[in-house]
């Protein structure tokens, strides 16, 4: 595990990653193709875990709901000018979640883009967020961002 690397290390992970559980958190991305909804299923999974909580689009105000298209996109701007972190799917590159991080970026909130699978990174998204790539890199990302709201893409991952 990622937390136990940093902690061999002398980095005190509960001091960098505890008090970020109780940072207000949007979850984006899109879940309109079965790979978009199981990579979507795994990133609310890791956020249920890190943190208390979160707006989720697709739970909190979708199209399935009462809501119209206007109140839909109402609720999720408010959303993100209230959160504290955007954490985003880049699976299937939905135009929506772009939208957000976009949004999310000229708003200066930090996001951390949760890009499985991906050998290569959009100069854009290197620059504007952290770039994750599995769980581990996840929790590096968190300890990263609790010590010093950074962006961090990991060595390993070319950008274009």
């Amino acid at each position: 595990m990622a937390i136990e690397a940093l902690r061999s290390k002398g980095i005190n992970t509960y001091d960098k990653i505890i008090p970020l559980k109780y940072m207000r958190v949007y979850v984006a991305g899109g879940w309109f193709s079965p790979e978009q909804e199981t990579t979507l299923n795994e990133l609310e999974r890791l956020v249920d875990r890190w943190f208390k909580y979160s707006f989720k689009p697709r739970h909190d105000a979708n199209a399935d709901s009462e809501l119209t298209f206007k109140e839909i996109f109402d609720l999720d701007v408010e959303a993100l000018r209230c959160s504290d972190l955007v954490v985003a799917s880049t699976v299937g590159k939905d135009m929506g979640t772009l939208w957000e991080c976009g949004y999310a970026a000229a708003l200066g909130i930090p996001i951390i883009y949760f890009t499985p699978g991906i050998k290569t990174v959009n100069l854009m998204l290197a620059k504007s967020g952290s770039v994750v790539r599995d769980e581990g890199e996840f929790e590096l990302a968190l300890a990263k961002l609790g010590e010093d709201k950074g962006n961090y893409t990991f060595s390993e991952m070319e950008i274009e």
